[in-house]
């Protein structure tokens, strides 16, 4: 069995940081902790999402998941 290339692991991780907005959005940080489908989906995906960026080059690592991000992290959390 061959190895994946390494961009299509960025693919994975800019989906999966996609999916943790998801389960986080539109709710306060109350809410997500409480709610534990939402809490346990969203550790789920920073699991897999740490999982894939080893597998990619060095200097791309952090490029897919701060462009899914974009703005999104310059805001302060609420809750």
């Amino acid at each position: 069995m061959s190895e994946r290339e390494w961009h299509f692991h960025l693919d994975d991780m800019t989906d999966f940081a996609q999916k943790v907005l998801a389960y986080t959005g539109g709710i306060d940080q109350h809410a997500f902790i409480a709610s534990g489908l939402n809490y346990d989906a969203a550790v789920r995906y920073l699991e897999l999402l740490g999982g894939a960026a080893p597998r990619t080059s060095r200097p791309n690592r952090g490029m897919s998941v701060l462009r899914c991000l974009g703005g999104r992290l310059s805001q302060p959390a609420t809750g």
